[in-house]
């Protein structure tokens, strides 16, 4: 379906092996490219040279570069009317972010940036159960995400990896940007914020091992995202505590349960074990679809401007623990 595409993979990380792994086992017949620098890659699949880009002439390019390096990589790309697939967040910061929208809205590319949680069935029923006031008023809302960087890849010295180093892009903020994305995504329109990012533990990282945000939503309500990368234990969950009960989302094992206040008992609303790694798989599906048809499809993707979005709450969440005070969400 999808052999005529021309795919480049910007980087080749952790990310980029993923993607690289999922494009040969299922789209064999894809015609693909991967840009990296690394002396060790002798394969004929690698390009090291931009004039190797412009020669190939992707159709689209995910780039799986550093986030804070990412601007004139884009740049180049658009020139060359490559769509893109951009692994998430969009930009390390505010600034090069709307440089990016901006290039990208004059140029028209399609773009999306790789939230892969949107595609996981159990926080999508989640989002449905929320908007549908299954909880009548929502009293409050706790978010998790937290396991120790040390064991998130394995076979890797943690200290050279992009997320344990501030000039790379790194931090809890930015790597565990998930979370805000789903949270904006669900609960939406925030006004205010407080924050407090710092570094408690005595990894070798020179960035945030931590952050505490409490969102304030124009519903009245509170929105709290816990955030690390040093604790022992893993964790991925979101509460929502409402008038007609509480939603508990896992996304350890992509579990959704909800307490019944009439019946006072727990129920499983869905339960299916390991489906985060088939994200990835519908995710690259759904941006090949757009480049490839005619046809308006439903889209689980994000687009450029939501991603925009949540950099610009990432940049309030820094302003607000630097001062200690709750700010407002322009």
């Amino acid at each position: 379906m999808f052999s005529k595409l021309k795919i480049l993979i910007f980087g080749y990380g952790s990310s980029g092996k993923r993607y690289y792994k999922i494009i040969k086992k299922n789209f064999p017949l894809i015609k693909l490219k991967i840009f990296s620098l690394n002396k060790k890659n002798k394969n004929k699949v690698f390009i090291k040279k931009y004039s190797e880009i412009k020669s190939f002439m992707p159709k689209l390019t995910i780039v799986c570069s550093p986030s804070n390096k990412r601007k004139d990589i884009i740049r180049f790309l658009i020139k060359l009317k490559s769509n893109l697939l951009i692994e998430k967040p969009i930009a390390a910061n505010c600034k090069d972010a709307k440089k990016i929208l901006l290039l990208i809205k004059k140029n028209k590319i399609i773009t999306k940036i790789g939230y892969n949680l949107r595609f996981l069935n159990s926080l999508k029923i989640l989002n449905t159960l929320v908007k549908s006031k299954k909880l009548g008023k929502i009293y409050f809302v706790n978010i998790y995400a937290g396991q120790n960087i040390t064991e998130w890849r394995k076979n890797i010295n943690y200290t050279k990896t992009v997320s344990a180093k501030k000039e790379l892009g790194g931090g809890v903020l930015l790597e565990l940007s998930h979370e805000i994305d789903y949270a904006k995504w669900i609960f939406g329109n925030f006004n205010k914020i407080f924050c407090k990012v710092s570094k408690v533990s005595n990894l070798k990282v020179n960035v945030e091992d931590n952050a505490k945000i409490l969102l304030f939503s124009k519903n009245k309500f509170t929105v709290s995202i816990n955030l690390d990368f040093c604790r022992k234990d893993k964790i991925r969950k979101c509460e929502v505590v409402g008038a007609k009960g509480t939603l508990v989302w896992n996304g350890l094992n992509n579990q959704l349960i909800y307490y019944n206040p009439t019946k006072k008992k727990w129920s499983k609303i869905f339960l299916k074990k390991n489906d985060i790694k088939s994200t990835y798989f519908l995710q690259l599906k759904e941006m090949f679809t757009l480049c490839t048809s005619k046809k308006k499809i439903d889209v689980n993707l994000v687009d450029y401007i939501d991603a925009y979005k949540t950099i610009k709450l990432i940049d309030s969440t820094r302003k607000s623990s630097k001062n200690l005070k709750v700010i407002n969400i322009k």
